[in-house]
């Protein structure tokens, strides 16, 4: 009950303030009581305290529990009237700024309200020294200097207010160009990456010719930024070469007056004037040659996409006109940069020595031959322009460099995609040729070595089982006893060969259990380690063998 709700209608189609802006907050009475004091805050003039209706007291903390608040039925028609009168008084823009703070400034609001406030006191700034400027000169047209100490004070006080002038004017005129060369590297950003594009080997002709269009546009919009960036630089230039010419013609003027109390320091300043009016001379001009190559390029480039129609003769034709106007006025103002930088070398030589003043003179030289061509050249493109059939530029030929150039590279591109779906389509052909002749005449099978059949073949292939060992070496070590070179084997041979029999099957039982795992063996047989060491003391009991025989010594009969 303690609350009222604030509502903003603007209209849709309206130019005032607050167009299309939907706007509604509740608020408690003392937020709105608090609102109020903000706006007598900021516009004191308009604003009066008493302005605002009385509003019901609201209680706080736990009594805000206990009562209730009593609204009079008049209140929110009284608000209503308060927040109209507001708005009269002040602006609506004004009045949404504090009562729909949150929701009225936006990021994008901030910042172009932002980039406005910081223009205006750029431009306040360049109004004051504008001001100084135009008092500083009006002072210098109605004194009447005698001597040249009062006009040194007077040259200083000129340089001073000319300076800040020039800083106030810089400062403005780097805050107006920003978002127009920031739009100038986008544009040209996206027209290299259509450009890039374009050439793309694996595109179609018509994924081609639609990256080559979205590469004009980016490129004609890349223009415009230019030409906006040229149109400002030119005027800064133009509006600078006017004090500065106006400074120079002021000198001459007192010079005449005072005749032969003109002294080195005045005349040096003198020269240094005229230089620097010649650079910002030579500056204009090479800006405005910049502009007119743009505006000529941009005329090729929309003489060279005219739609075939009735009227396409008529359309070429205007454009090449304008072509020729544009190329007249460029080769004026290169005659007249030219004449400049002669003037600019000329004053140079005034003060050059040595190589310099050899190198100056030679340069000096070759002006006069470039400014006859460049006349030369500006009258045939006067007798061109008068006479339609002496022209020599064509539709097709009207592509600037880089165009004509993707032109030629998206024709080189269909005939090398058409070979190569050629090539494709053959050896696809081929493939296909080949599959039908293996299926009706399949090769024999061969089957390799498993030495030489690659790993899956060697799994699938069974393995032949490894011959496994025999069950124990001693059987051939026991016989080589003494009985075998014996003539007549005794009693005690063959029981010492039966024991060592007895003794082997003993052992191979007890190896074929050790293989077994050594797990419930008989009773009366030994484990496997026992029955070695059996065999190795009964093979150290047997006598040692005969003595090898000798060529001399036959051997004994078996």
């Amino acid at each position: 009950d303690a609350q009222v709700r604030v509502t903003f209608i603007g209209e849709e189609e309206g130019e005032g303030e607050g167009e299309g802006l939907q706007l509604s907050e509740e608020m408690s009475f003392d937020k709105v009581a608090s609102l109020h004091r903000q706006m007598v805050e900021l516009y004191p003039d308009d604003v009066r305290e008493d302005l605002l209706p009385e509003l019901p007291t609201v209680p706080w903390g736990i009594m805000s529990y206990l009562l209730s608040v009593e609204i009079r039925d008049t209140l929110y028609q009284e608000l209503t009237e308060y927040l109209h009168d507001l708005t009269a008084l002040c602006s609506v823009n004004n009045v949404l700024a504090v009562f729909f703070a949150d929701a009225f400034w936006s990021p994008a609001k901030y910042e172009e309200e932002w980039s406005d406030l910081n223009r205006r006191h750029l431009e306040e700034e360049r109004e004051v020294c504008q001001e100084a400027w135009d008092r500083l000169i009006a002072r210098r047209v109605e004194t009447r200097f005698k001597s040249m100490q009062q006009l040194h004070d007077f040259y200083e006080e000129e340089e001073d207010a000319g300076y800040h002038l020039e800083k106030a004017e810089e400062h403005l005129h780097a805050f107006q160009i920003k978002p127009f060369e920031d739009l100038c590297e986008i544009e040209q950003k996206r027209r290299d990456e259509a450009s890039q594009r374009s050439k793309v080997a694996e595109l179609t002709v018509t994924e081609q010719v639609k990256a080559i269009r979205e590469e004009r546009e980016y490129h004609e919009r890349y223009l415009e930024a230019r030409e906006s960036v040229h149109e400002m630089a030119i005027e800064k230039l133009q509006s600078r070469a006017e004090r500065v010419e106006g400074m120079l013609q002021r000198m001459y003027e007192d010079r005449e007056h005072l005749g032969g109390k003109w002294d080195k320091k005045a005349q040096s300043r003198t020269h240094r004037l005229e230089n620097r009016l010649n650079q910002i001379i030579v500056e204009l001009l090479k800006t405005q040659v910049t502009r007119l190559s743009d505006q000529k390029d941009r005329a090729l480039l929309d003489m060279a996409v005219v739609e075939e129609g009735r009227n396409m003769e008529e359309e070429v034709r205007e454009k090449e006109d304008l072509v020729y106007r544009i190329q007249l006025r460029l080769y004026e103002i290169q005659i007249r940069l030219l004449g400049e930088e002669e003037h600019k070398l000329k004053l140079q030589e005034m003060y050059a020595q040595g190589d310099d003043l050899a190198t100056i003179r030679r340069r000096l030289e070759h002006i006069p031959s470039k400014q006859a061509k460049m006349r030369l050249k500006m009258q045939t493109c006067k007798e061109q322009l008068d006479h339609p059939k002496k022209r020599t530029i064509n539709v097709e030929e009207s592509y600037s460099a880089q165009f004509a150039a993707q032109k030629k590279e998206v024709i080189a591109k269909r005939e090398d995609d058409k070979r190569k779906r050629f090539m494709k389509d053959q050896r696809q052909k081929t493939v296909q040729r080949v599959k039908q002749y293996m299926e009706k005449n399949p090769l024999p099978v061969k089957k390799l070595p498993p030495r030489y059949q690659k790993p899956p073949q060697k799994k699938k292939t069974p393995q032949k089982p490894s011959p496994q060992p025999p069950p124990s070496r001693l059987r051939a070590t026991a016989p080589l006893t003494k009985t075998m070179y014996a003539k007549k084997p005794g009693p005690t041979a063959a029981k010492t060969s039966s024991k060592g029999n007895t003794r082997t099957v003993k052992k191979s039982e007890g190896t074929k259990a050790k293989r077994g795992g050594g797990a419930n063996l008989p009773p009366d047989v030994p484990p496997p380690c026992q029955s070695m060491q059996v065999v190795t003391e009964a093979a150290r009991d047997l006598p040692p063998p005969p003595p090898v025989p000798t060529a001399a010594q036959p051997p004994p009969p078996p």
